[in-house]
């Protein structure tokens, strides 16, 4: 392990700030940052360290009901947990596979290899949308690389070789993460790419403490519901520091190598970002062969495809209108205050969502709520408004939807809002609504009773 001087350099200001923005506010004062730091050092070096208890679970609507349940941390296991990522992570995010994204490192949000294949023009980048964290350590890597995911995908699309698409992903990802298998995959990799790093006494740094570290945490932090027995499988989504995204991202890097190969033996295409993964195929047969070895590679890791998410399009249309390629390119940063071309989005997609066809209806929305959908027509506006006032919609939103949708209103429309708001306190069972409500309503809406929520909060608890 580091000594002490090189632990603290991994806490800049940027973590600080992360963990003020957990939604679940922290009840505690540290009492200042060195002192705090030097505790949680010592506790880690005489070998006296356990996680604490959760401190609350953020329950949300991961999929028609589906539930996504993320812990929050204390601070202390915040740091632990951000130390042995922060320290391991060199180990864990080279050797990407191309057309694979969400492997940026911490240290650096933007990874070179990543930063070459950007080769499409920027109006390209089709949409904006936010991570399960509202909070990402680096939200702005992940919406760069969201975006060019997506980007590749509308890139291959148009390719006349490919006339079969096929979207999945996996089930219950992060549950199932074998932390075994996980351990043994990162000492491989230090293995491979033994660098004889010398620490500042001249001593070859082992990185077999911060693998322990990182296994124990792991394997307890649940401690709650697990108790006292070591959990073997299954890692955390955590809520501020993106690090069990790059843990997720690299279990998959030998399966990712598998698939690469398969799909260029068989003239096919292969992309994923974080579970999401998709085939580019000239025909039904190659995808389903495609599909077919993807499952047995993943079960080798103790992996399932979600046969419920598996998705095909089987004609060029299909697969346009699901991504509303079309959208978005109308929609590009060049447009943001183009009340025509802005109308011209919202009729397009006001058209599909009321039809039988499939589209990311959600996705398009988020990207209209970066636009000025004040500038457009009453009556187009007033179609836009309910759906963006629909209680599913905002019973999955987080406090950047709930404020960006207050910031195009007139003050009647406001009132309306809370209205709606106020309804599902009561109607939502996920508490993720509830705490993304209360951060919006302490800043709009300082005449409400918090405690109505605080209440709601604590009906919900797990």
């Amino acid at each position: 392990m580091r000594d002490i001087n090189n632990f603290k350099e991994y806490f800049g200001g940027r973590f600080w700030a992360k963990l003020k923005e957990s939604v679940v506010v922290f009840d505690d004062c540290i009492g200042g940052k060195v002192p705090f730091l030097d505790d949680v050092y010592s506790e880690i070096k005489t070998k006296k360290y356990q996680p604490d208890l959760v401190r609350e679970y953020i329950i949300s609507n991961k999929h028609n009901r589906v539930t996504r349940i993320v812990p929050t941390f204390t601070r202390k296991d915040y740091c632990v947990y951000f130390y042995c990522i922060k320290s391991l992570e060199k180990f864990m995010c080279p050797n990407r596979i191309d057309g694979t994204f969400g492997g940026w490192t911490l240290s650096n949000g933007l990874k070179r290899q990543e930063d070459a294949e950007i080769v499409l023009q920027e109006d390209c980048l089709i949409s904006d949308i936010f991570s399960s964290s509202d909070i990402s350590y680096n939200p702005l890597a992940w919406k760069k690389y969201w975006k060019e995911f997506q980007t590749q995908a509308y890139f291959h699309y148009q390719d006349e070789k490919y006339n079969f698409f096929l979207k999945f992903d996996i089930a219950n990802f992060y549950d199932c993460i074998n932390i075994n298998i996980l351990e043994n995959k990162i000492r491989l990799s230090i293995q491979e790419n033994d660098q004889k790093e010398l620490d500042e006494d001249g001593k070859i740094v082992n990185y077999n403490d911060d693998i322990e570290l990182l296994g124990y945490f792991l394997k307890f932090w649940n401690r709650k519901f697990e108790g006292y027995k070591a959990k073997n499988v299954g890692i955390p989504q955590d809520e501020v520091g993106d690090c069990s995204r790059i843990l997720a991202n690299f279990y998959l890097q030998e399966y990712d190598s598998i698939m690469f190969e398969l799909c260029q033996e068989k003239g096919a295409k292969y992309l994923r970002y974080a579970d999401d993964q998709m085939f580019f195929t000239d025909n039904e047969k190659t995808a389903r062969y495609l599909l077919f070895e993807a499952s047995k590679e993943l079960h080798k890791i103790g992996l399932n495809i979600n046969s419920s998410k598996v998705d095909e399009f089987k004609t060029r249309s299909e697969f346009e209108i699901y991504w509303s390629f079309d959208i978005f390119q109308i929609l590009s940063e060049e447009n943001k205050e183009n009340k025509v071309e802005i109308e011209k989005a919202v009729n397009i997609y006001l058209k599909r969502s009321n039809s039988e066809k499939r589209i990311k209806s959600e996705m398009v929305l988020n990207r209209l709520l970066s636009f000025r959908l004040d500038l457009i027509e009453p009556s187009l506006r007033y179609n836009i408004k309910s759906k963006l006032f629909d209680k599913e919609y905002l019973s999955t939103g987080n406090f950047w939807i709930f404020q960006r949708i207050y910031k195009i209103l007139s003050e009647k429309e406001k009132d309306d809002f809370f209205t709606v708001l106020d309804e599902l306190i009561n109607d939502v069972n996920f508490n993720s609504f509830h705490y993304n409500l209360m951060k919006f309503y302490k800043k709009v809406r300082r005449d409400f009773d918090l405690n109505i929520l605080k209440q709601r909060i604590n009906v919900l608890k797990i």
